[in-house]
């Protein structure tokens, strides 16, 4: 029984959320905000021992802040190089 849950947590993870603005794995689903394959990836992880989100899940808002992040960093940098070239 373990095998066929680990199986379908890979499938699972695979497969992905299933709409753009998904929270992502939570036991905490919220209506119109928490797709149901991460509503039942976080169940399945739980039942086998793990934690229901992976560390390297992020949430609609971080995931944003994280490409807003690396944007800035690609503009300074750019700027940066821009100036160091005069």
């Amino acid at each position: 029984m373990t095998t066929l849950i680990e199986e379908s947590i890979e499938v699972l993870e695979r497969v992905g959320c299933q709409f753009d603005f998904c929270d992502g794995p939570t036991l905490r689903p919220v209506a119109m905000r928490t797709c149901f394959v991460c509503d039942l990836l976080a169940r399945l992880r739980v039942s086998v021992g793990r934690a229901p989100r992976r560390d390297d899940e992020l949430t609609v808002r971080q995931a944003g802040q994280a490409r807003w992040d690396d944007y800035q960093k690609t503009v300074a940098g750019a700027t940066a190089r821009r100036y160091a070239d005069q």
